[in-house]
């Protein structure tokens, strides 16, 4: 009969680390994308300060890069 206990007793330790090992990486998927997600945040609220109705010598608006409306992508960015 201990051989039966022992049996419950590893596969139950067993079970548990791999539980244990998923939350760890859950946990580090989503550290990576909080730190993706502030480092965009720092950029857009460390810009210069700008104004919306001014224009710049060349005509156009002074209204950041990551600031105008449409859609924008940046390459290499990266998440570790």
């Amino acid at each position: 009969m201990p051989s039966a206990s022992w049996g419950i007793g590893t596969a139950s330790t067993i079970g548990a680390l791999i539980k244990f090992n998923s939350i760890a990486s859950v946990s580090r998927n989503a550290t990576g994308a909080c730190t993706a997600v502030m480092n965009q945040i720092d950029l857009i609220q460390s810009d210069t300060p700008f104004n919306p109705q001014k224009t710049n010598p060349d005509g156009t608006a002074q209204i950041p890069p990551e600031l105008q409306l449409g859609t924008q992508t940046q390459q290499n960015v990266p998440v570790y």
